[in-house]
Protein backbone atom coordinates (compact mmCIF):
# COMPACT_ATOMS: atom_id res chain seq x y z
CA UNK A 1 0.00 0.00 0.00
CA UNK A 2 1.39 3.61 -0.82
CA UNK A 3 0.98 5.10 2.84
CA UNK A 4 1.12 8.61 1.09
CA UNK A 5 -1.51 7.88 -1.20
CA UNK A 6 -3.67 7.08 1.49
CA UNK A 7 -2.93 9.75 3.68
CA UNK A 8 -3.61 12.28 1.27
CA UNK A 9 -6.97 10.67 0.31
CA UNK A 10 -7.89 10.61 4.23
CA UNK A 11 -6.48 14.83 3.85
CA UNK A 12 -9.23 15.16 1.06
CA UNK A 13 -12.09 13.71 2.84
CA UNK A 14 -11.22 15.29 6.27
CA UNK A 15 -11.72 18.78 4.37
CA UNK A 16 -13.93 17.99 1.33
CA UNK A 17 -17.85 19.29 1.92
CA UNK A 18 -20.31 16.33 2.53
CA UNK A 19 -23.36 16.35 -0.25
CA UNK A 20 -26.81 17.02 0.95
CA UNK A 21 -28.36 14.12 -0.94
CA UNK A 22 -26.33 10.49 -0.70
CA UNK A 23 -24.36 9.80 -3.72
CA UNK A 24 -23.48 6.27 -4.51
CA UNK A 25 -20.83 4.98 -6.92
CA UNK A 26 -22.32 1.67 -8.23
CA UNK A 27 -18.71 0.54 -9.69
CA UNK A 28 -16.39 1.67 -6.84
CA UNK A 29 -19.49 1.82 -4.18
CA UNK A 30 -18.35 4.90 -2.84
CA UNK A 31 -20.87 6.65 -0.94
CA UNK A 32 -21.13 10.37 0.63
CA UNK A 33 -24.16 11.85 2.33
CA UNK A 34 -25.24 14.61 4.66
CA UNK A 35 -22.39 13.95 7.56
CA UNK A 36 -20.08 11.57 6.02
CA UNK A 37 -18.01 9.94 3.42
CA UNK A 38 -16.90 6.67 2.59
CA UNK A 39 -14.57 4.86 0.23
CA UNK A 40 -12.15 2.29 -0.68
CA UNK A 41 -8.40 2.39 -0.32
CA UNK A 42 -8.24 -0.25 -1.67
CA UNK A 43 -9.34 -3.77 -2.89
CA UNK A 44 -9.22 -7.11 -3.95
CA UNK A 45 -9.22 -8.11 -7.25
CA UNK A 46 -10.92 -11.10 -6.62
CA UNK A 47 -14.51 -12.22 -5.80
CA UNK A 48 -14.55 -15.66 -4.26
CA UNK A 49 -16.09 -19.37 -4.24
CA UNK A 50 -15.54 -21.08 -1.34
CA UNK A 51 -12.97 -23.19 -2.81
CA UNK A 52 -10.59 -19.97 -2.63
CA UNK A 53 -10.72 -19.71 1.00
CA UNK A 54 -6.53 -20.45 0.90
CA UNK A 55 -6.76 -17.32 -1.31
CA UNK A 56 -8.89 -15.20 0.57
CA UNK A 57 -7.23 -15.85 3.68
CA UNK A 58 -3.79 -14.83 2.26
CA UNK A 59 -5.34 -11.51 0.95
CA UNK A 60 -7.08 -10.84 4.07
CA UNK A 61 -3.75 -10.67 6.01
CA UNK A 62 -2.44 -8.67 3.35
CA UNK A 63 -5.35 -6.04 3.77
CA UNK A 64 -5.22 -6.60 7.71
CA UNK A 65 -1.25 -5.70 7.38
CA UNK A 66 -1.66 -2.93 5.11
CA UNK A 67 -4.35 -1.50 7.93
CA UNK A 68 -1.74 -2.10 10.33
CA UNK A 69 0.33 0.13 8.88
CA UNK A 70 -2.21 2.78 8.08
CA UNK A 71 -2.98 3.04 11.83
CA UNK A 72 0.32 3.60 12.84
CA UNK A 73 0.27 6.44 10.50
CA UNK A 74 -2.79 8.03 11.59
CA UNK A 75 -1.45 7.10 15.44
CA UNK A 76 1.71 9.17 14.27
CA UNK A 77 -0.04 12.41 13.34
CA UNK A 78 -3.17 12.41 16.04
CA UNK A 79 -2.07 9.96 19.07
CA UNK A 80 -3.75 6.47 19.63
CA UNK A 81 -7.55 8.04 19.06
CA UNK A 82 -10.19 5.83 20.51
CA UNK A 83 -12.07 2.45 20.22
CA UNK A 84 -15.12 2.50 19.16
CA UNK A 85 -17.71 -0.56 19.49
CA UNK A 86 -20.74 -0.53 17.16
CA UNK A 87 -22.18 -4.13 18.25
CA UNK A 88 -21.25 -6.81 19.78
CA UNK A 89 -21.91 -10.16 18.09
CA UNK A 90 -22.79 -11.67 21.01
CA UNK A 91 -25.56 -9.93 22.07
CA UNK A 92 -29.58 -11.05 22.02
CA UNK A 93 -30.40 -8.29 19.36
CA UNK A 94 -28.89 -8.13 15.88
CA UNK A 95 -26.17 -5.53 15.20
CA UNK A 96 -29.20 -3.51 12.91
CA UNK A 97 -31.22 -3.35 16.28
CA UNK A 98 -27.87 -2.23 17.77
CA UNK A 99 -27.23 0.40 15.61
CA UNK A 100 -30.72 1.73 14.94
CA UNK A 101 -30.24 5.02 17.08
CA UNK A 102 -26.74 5.77 15.39
CA UNK A 103 -26.16 8.39 12.38
CA UNK A 104 -26.35 7.32 9.19
CA UNK A 105 -22.42 7.63 9.47
CA UNK A 106 -21.74 5.00 11.66
CA UNK A 107 -24.86 2.90 10.31
CA UNK A 108 -22.86 2.96 7.54
CA UNK A 109 -19.27 1.39 8.97
CA UNK A 110 -21.09 -0.82 11.23
CA UNK A 111 -22.26 -2.65 8.07
CA UNK A 112 -19.16 -3.42 8.03
CA UNK A 113 -17.33 -4.33 11.53
CA UNK A 114 -18.60 -4.54 14.49
CA UNK A 115 -15.69 -2.00 15.66
CA UNK A 116 -13.38 0.77 14.69
CA UNK A 117 -10.39 2.94 15.51
CA UNK A 118 -11.23 6.43 15.31
CA UNK A 119 -9.39 9.55 15.36
CA UNK A 120 -10.93 12.87 15.97
CA UNK A 121 -9.68 15.78 13.60
CA UNK A 122 -11.44 18.60 14.32
CA UNK A 123 -15.05 18.17 13.68
CA UNK A 124 -14.44 15.23 12.01
CA UNK A 125 -13.68 11.58 12.73
CA UNK A 126 -11.52 9.43 10.69
CA UNK A 127 -11.84 5.41 10.67
CA UNK A 128 -10.06 2.92 8.66
CA UNK A 129 -11.51 -0.84 8.09
CA UNK A 130 -10.94 -4.20 6.25
CA UNK A 131 -14.16 -5.40 5.01
CA UNK A 132 -16.06 -7.29 2.96
CA UNK A 133 -19.64 -6.69 1.99
CA UNK A 134 -20.87 -10.98 1.70
CA UNK A 135 -17.97 -13.62 1.79
CA UNK A 136 -18.01 -13.87 -1.92
CA UNK A 137 -17.17 -10.34 -2.77
CA UNK A 138 -14.20 -7.98 -2.62
CA UNK A 139 -11.65 -7.72 0.10
CA UNK A 140 -11.78 -3.66 0.53
CA UNK A 141 -9.73 -1.50 3.05
CA UNK A 142 -11.98 1.43 3.39
CA UNK A 143 -11.98 4.77 5.03
CA UNK A 144 -14.91 6.38 6.78
CA UNK A 145 -14.91 10.43 7.72
CA UNK A 146 -17.71 11.74 9.91
CA UNK A 147 -19.02 14.47 12.11
CA UNK A 148 -17.96 14.18 15.65
CA UNK A 149 -21.37 15.46 16.61
CA UNK A 150 -22.48 11.97 15.43
CA UNK A 151 -20.17 10.05 17.98
CA UNK A 152 -22.19 8.29 20.53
Amino acid sequence: MDYTVALSVIDDLLTRPFPDDEIEDDFSGDQSGPGYHLLDLARTETCYSDDDWELKEADNRAYEADLAGLQAKLRARWGEGELLTLWDGNAAVSPPVQTAGYSTSLRKVADWVGSVHIWRVGQRWVTAFVGQADKELFIQLRVAVGLTSDLP
